[in-house]
């Protein structure tokens, strides 16, 4: 070994595989250097260029006052590499509290480990991991955050070839896996971004998929402005669950809003595009409100169908309707079809139920074709708790009755004048004359004159006698030439109605009745226990569950009616 010079640089060259200088100290260090520039200088062209080794303690400590603890600079490959074979801490960066302050909370800044670039798409702290359950980066924190990314373009970014690019995981029932939060006006708490599939995605086994909750705006807004694109869109494969679910304590479950397209679309396929069921005997189960548009526009088979197991009630006219229509200015309900029927009422007589019932004038613009005619009026001596049915004349042609009293004058004669349109709605030459003399017999009586135009004359009566005429006569206008009376018809062309039920098909609707007020008892059930347990977790603390008015036992008891009825309607057609 060559000397060492201590007050000179050593320029000894050694070629030799053992260390140039080995220092030992039983009690102290091996080796301290001071210096004004550097304090210990390690060059090396092939091999390790300074190597430290230890058993039982760190291998090394270096401590600085007022500047960086270690630089380390590698132009070309890795700057500082950390590897162990143990489940310990490759590199591991630590920040303390100061010494000078004690307190915890008064130690704000401090950076364990920190990664910096100033290169255009290089990345300040990497992460790699080969292991199939491995982490990349991880930060764990006993009180605060894991990891904190902050930046003026992401503060986090996750990329990955084939799997997650960001996941969090809570094992704790009031915490989030990820948590994102915004203070600025327009800004995003998280926001996914996609060119081909979800922008975010969400997976759960029990809970919600998507938690969103907001005090002021909205929980969740979704925006697509593609042509074909959806701003939500849910799927479920289960027979039981649900699309989309929205459940609402006090105000609206679901709401769509548009200004110039469809605010909510639903398909179906197989099952029902949309299925509402509401258990309050005070509130719809679906509104909508529009004031250009069709509030709800439904096509289908049948496009709309409304069913109801509630009575009626006569200061209610919506209570107990299966679908109720109501407008300011037009029509409550419209019901048109190019072939079928427009509006098909179905009453079963034998329950003295009614196919149709009209409060009010009503107006028939073509044919009514009526199996007979009656009018209900109140009872002239007993209004309040009888009424008085009439049935109307029937005839096999258009008819029409026209009559008087007449005073004959002294020569037994006197003209009946009829109205100036008479001879443009009816037949002149088939008219009928029927005379009744009044006070005694006038064996005489008789047309004088027919009807010339304008009158006709009677004649052959005693001077001063009244006379009842009768005059009936056949419409010729256009309406009565283009629909003449077809007296005998087959049964299929004359009553295009629906056809009485039959047991088969009661039995099979209380069957459907039966199995629906199950299904819906057992969904009322759950969800009241989602919006306890999950939507709503401090409902159970502020305020009790309260049961809709009427509830599940108000629908039990009309299901009870109803099939009462069914059995009656079962015994009829037997």
């Amino acid at each position: 070994m060559p000397a060492v010079h201590w007050d000179q640089p050593s320029t000894g060259l050694v070629s030799d595989p053992n260390p140039s200088l080995v220092l030992k100290n039983d009690k102290g260090g091996a080796l301290v250097a001071t210096s004004e520039q550097t304090g210990v200088e390690a060059e090396s062209n092939a091999g390790l260029a300074l190597h430290a080794h230890t058993k039982s303690t760190l291998t090394a400590r270096i401590q600085s006052e007022d500047a960086s603890g270690m630089v380390v600079l590698a132009p070309k490959s890795i700057a500082a590499l950390g590897a162990n074979q143990t489940g310990a801490v490759a590199v591991a960066g630590f920040s303390s509290v100061d010494p000078a302050i004690p307190s915890p909370t008064q130690n704000q800044d401090g950076i364990g480990v920190a990664g910096l670039t100033n290169r255009f798409a290089a990345t300040g702290v990497a992460g790699v991991a080969l292991g199939p359950r491995s982490y990349g980066v991880r930060g764990e924190a006993q009180s605060g955050t894991g990891v904190r990314g902050i930046g003026t373009q992401a503060g986090v970014e996750g990329l990955s070839a084939e799997s997650n690019g960001v996941r969090g995981i809570t094992y704790s029932g009031a915490s989030a896996g990820v948590l994102g939060a915004a203070s600025a006006g327009g800004s995003s708490g998280v926001r996914g971004q996609a060119i081909a599939g979800p922008g975010v995605a969400a997976l759960s086994q029990a809970g919600p998929g998507v938690l969103a909750q907001s005090e002021q705006a909205e929980g969740v807004v979704a925006e697509a402005k593609a042509s074909n694109a959806a701003g939500v869109r849910a799927r479920n494969d289960h027979s039981n669950g649900f699309g989309v679910d929205g459940s609402s304590q006090k105000g609206t479950a679901i709401r769509g809003i548009t200004s110039s397209g469809t605010a909510v679309v639903a398909d179906a396929f197989g099952g029902r595009a949309i299925d509402a069921s509401n258990y309050s005997t005070s509130n719809p189960a679906i509104e909508s409100f529009s004031l250009g548009a069709p509030g709800v526009d439904a096509i289908g088979n049948p496009g709309v169908k409304g069913a109801s197991l509630f009575g009626s009630d006569p200061n209610d006219l919506d209570k107990g309707a299966g679908v109720s229509g109501l407008s300011l200015g037009s029509s409550g309900v419209v019901g048109a079809t190019l072939t079928g029927t427009g509006v098909l009422g179905v009453g079963h007589a034998l329950l003295g139920a009614w196919a149709g019932v009209f409060r009010g004038n009503v107006f028939v613009d073509g044919i009514l074709l009526k199996q007979a005619s009656f009018f209900s009026i109140d009872h002239p001596l007993d209004p309040k708790r009888k009424v008085l049915n009439h049935a109307a004349v029937e005839a096999p042609d258009h008819k029409t009755f026209y009559d008087g009293v007449v005073e004959l004058n002294a020569r037994g004669e006197a003209r009946v004048r009829l109205p100036k349109w008479f001879a443009a709605l009816n037949d002149v030459k088939t008219l009928c004359y029927q005379l009744t003399p009044i006070g005694g017999p006038a064996p005489d009586l008789h047309v004088g004159q027919p009807f010339n135009g304008s009158q006709f004359v009677i004649a052959g009566g005693q001077p001063k006698q009244r006379v009842s005429w009768q005059v009936t006569g056949m419409r010729i206008d256009a309406f009565a030439k283009d629909n003449p009376v077809v007296v005998e018809q087959k049964r299929s062309e004359a009553r295009p109605t629906a056809p009485e039920p039959s047991r088969k098909d009661l039995e099979k609707l209380e069957k459907t009745l039966r199995t629906a007020g199950a299904s819906r008892e057992k969904a009322a059930e759950g969800a009241k226990m989602a919006i306890e347990q999950i939507r709503f977790p401090e409902a159970r603390e502020t305020e009790p569950a309260v049961e809709p008015e009427g509830g599940l036992r108000a629908v039990a008891s009309a299901a009870k009616k109803l099939f009462a009825v069914l059995e009656r309607l079962k015994g009829a057609s037997a």
